[in-house]
């Protein structure tokens, strides 16, 4: 019963969390609440219910149902992403109508990211499933390259807002530096166990 508790907790913070910096201190027009401001919550979402799992993975527990979760939220996030994808949402990707270096960069490494850590589960869907430790081992360095690319992501799409905390909505974070630490410490707990 507590996971469900997580999950409800987070996904509420996250929201609460959006709102607060985009539509009360950013004046992002109420309209946007259900896509655009939605979909801050949702990703930020993904990348603590990605590190709660990495705790009890940590601790030799597994929550199954996080990354049921993490998938289900993972495809609302790439869904609303393409939905909104234009000048008018997202102007520092863009020179016009065309994506800019920024923009590709960001994509393409999105992209990267989902290959990787959907990797396996692709694999083991055509193919007859291993468990061996070689195969576990290869399934995490596979993952610790999907989440490199996810703070890739993270990084072209947030990095000039993150110099610039004078300019911060109300002086709250933007979400993606909030995600871009936290995937951080989730390689870093990855890592620390591959190397045990």
């Amino acid at each position: 019963m507590k996971k469900y508790y997580a999950y409800f907790s987070v996904i509420t913070f996250t929201i609460i969390y959006s709102v607060l910096r985009y539509n009360i201190f950013n004046d992002v027009p109420w309209q946007d609440l259900p896509l655009y401001v939605l979909n801050k919550a949702v990703s930020l979402s993904i990348i603590f219910l990605i590190f709660i799992n990495q705790f009890y993975l940590s601790k030799n527990k597994s929550l199954t149902d996080f990354r049921t979760i993490i998938t289900s939220l993972l495809i609302m996030h790439i869904l609303f992403s393409l939905i909104l994808l234009s000048p008018e949402f997202y102007s520092k990707f863009f020179n016009g109508n065309k994506l800019n270096l920024i923009g590709s960069l960001s994509m393409l490494f999105g992209a990267a990211a989902i290959s990787a850590l959907y990797y396996y589960d692709i694999k083991n869907f055509l193919t007859v499933t291993h468990n061996s430790i070689i195969d576990k081992l290869n399934i995490e360095k596979t993952k610790i390259a999907g989440l490199i690319f996810v703070s890739l992501h993270l990084f072209a799409m947030g990095i000039k807002g993150w110099l610039t905390p004078l300019s911060w909505a109300g002086f709250l974070p933007p979400i993606s530096l909030i995600a871009f630490i936290f995937v951080l410490i989730i390689i870093f707990m990855k890592v620390k166990i591959l190397v045990k």
